[in-house]
């Protein structure tokens, strides 16, 4: 009668052995689960937030990208020089001579400029439509049209031409620190 006794017991201690060990692994497999779960949600704000990022990186290109393209026709502080050259030199490949007499800040985002055009009256006129509607946000304020009396076919044009300075040059952005004065940087 002692060895089915003993059978019992063993069967009983292996029972009790293999059910602890079943029970351990079930929690250590619930808890992996539930770390696995909580990785993949981390994973997928992870995955979101990396694409929002991209989307904001894409955005800031583009608004950078239209920015230069807007910028571009305006005058800042750093391209006036080549802003008045380019007037000299649309006036020679248009057949007149044109030279800038003053660089005046009107307000703080414009620029007035005087010049005076002198060439043939074809040549003149080619002139000012090329200053008034080239690629730049610019107006004639002031025009006057007369004929040189010592040179017979001359024409000399005087005016002034308001032109728009870049928004993003004028105001300097709230972190940065503010800039001098437009008429302390025109040294035309």
């Amino acid at each position: 009668m002692k060895k089915p006794l003993i059978h019992l017991v063993i069967a009983l201690l292996v029972l009790a052995v293999a059910g602890t060990v079943y029970v351990f692994w079930y929690e250590r497999v619930t808890a992996l689960e539930r770390e696995v779960a909580e990785l993949a949600t981390q994973a997928e704000q992870a995955d979101r937030a990396a694409a929002d990022i991209a989307s904001a990186r894409s955005a800031l290109s583009k608004l950078v990208a239209d920015e230069a393209f807007f910028g571009s026709y305006f005058v800042s502080t750093s391209t006036v020089v080549s802003y008045l050259e380019n007037l000299e030199t649309t006036g020679d490949e248009l057949g007149s001579l044109v030279e800038v007499v003053s660089v005046t800040p009107a307000g703080s985002a414009r620029l007035s400029i005087s010049f005076r055009a002198t060439g043939s009256f074809a040549a003149v006129m080619r002139t000012l439509g090329a200053i008034e509607f080239g690629p730049y946000d610019a107006s004639m304020m002031n025009l006057t049209l007369d004929t040189n009396a010592s040179t017979e076919g001359e024409w000399t044009a005087t005016g002034v031409v308001s032109v728009g300075m870049n928004p993003a040059a004028v105001v300097a952005p709230p972190s940065a620190p503010a800039s001098a004065p437009v008429e302390e940087e025109l040294d035309v």
